[in-house]
């Protein structure tokens, strides 16, 4: 698999659960995976996110607020 996709999986998933950890409330997800992106465990995870373009990041981060947003529609809190 290219690495490029294997790096977008990988801190797809990371933020993914975030988020679901939070109720699909999004800053609150947010704030948390930045906060903890230094933890030793997470470090597979930061070293995908910096060889990532920008695009890719913002990508990423809109397709988890974009789900956020229907989960909220949905009627989760």
């Amino acid at each position: 698999m290219d690495k490029e996709l294997e790096d977008i999986k990988l801190v797809r998933k990371y933020f993914y659960r975030a988020l679901e950890d939070h109720n699909y409330d999004f800053t609150r997800a947010l704030f948390w995976a930045l906060n903890h992106f230094n933890q030793y465990r997470y470090q597979p995870q930061r070293e995908a996110f910096k060889r990532l373009s920008s695009l890719e990041k913002n990508r990423i981060m809109a397709e988890a607020a974009a789900i956020a947003l229907g989960k909220m529609k949905s009627g989760a809190q």
